[in-house]
């Protein structure tokens, strides 16, 4: 079966660039060296989610989820699926530029994703967007981050979710922020794990 990744805009099939390269895309490549980086990175636990990715500061979490790998993708690439592990509220538009946003608390826009974007995508396998940090929290870091998620069947009904977390700069600011997004995403794993174990995530208890 042949697959089409989409990815900032344009599109590679079977390895093959459907546009010259220019400085976008030499941009563009950069970046998925990074991921391919990250991605490949010795397996750790998602409490021991860190490392180095092509030069740059990588956070790396790995879990194994005992659900189908079609239905771990709808958990990350539709808002109601993200909805039952990842945040109350979601806004996801899965298409090159369209919406990844999310809301930890929904009466609060500051604690979101909001205006973060889907960089990427290959169903049912593998999916990168924007990240922000909640202005709530970190209101002096207003650059943008990227989350790659890559999916793998491990079985009839187990799947292998891999993350990598990359775009991290450096600085005191920098440095809380990596911590806080490291608990995060550990966190987020085991609330995937739990997803499927024990059923979604209820937000108000």
């Amino acid at each position: 079966m042949k697959r089409t990744l989409a990815i900032d805009g344009g599109a590679t099939r079977q390895g093959r660039a459907t546009r010259p390269v220019g400085r976008r895309s030499v941009a563009t490549l950069r970046w998925v060296a990074a991921v391919v980086a990250a991605l490949t990175l010795p397996p750790f636990s998602a409490g021991a989610a860190s490392g180095v990715a092509d030069g740059e500061p990588a956070i790396r979490v790995e879990v194994t989820v005992d659900a189908p790998l079609e239905d771990v993708w709808i958990a990350w690439s539709t808002a109601e699926g993200a909805e039952t592990f990842l945040a109350p509220r979601a806004n996801i538009d899965m298409r090159v530029g369209g919406a990844y946003e999310l809301f930890f608390n929904p009466s609060d826009e500051r604690t979101s994703t909001k205006g973060m974007k889907v960089l990427s995508y290959s169903p049912p396998e593998t999916v990168s967007f924007e990240w922000s940090f909640p202005i709530a929290e970190f209101p002096e870091l207003r650059d943008r981050t990227r989350v790659v998620v890559q999916l793998t069947a491990a079985g009839p009904n187990r799947t292998r979710v891999l993350l990598a977390h990359l775009g991290w700069k450096r600085g005191a600011d920098w440095d809380r922020a990596y911590t806080r997004a490291q608990r995060s995403w550990a966190e987020i794993a085991e609330r995937l794990r739990s997803r499927f174990a024990t059923g979604p995530i209820r937000w108000n208890q």
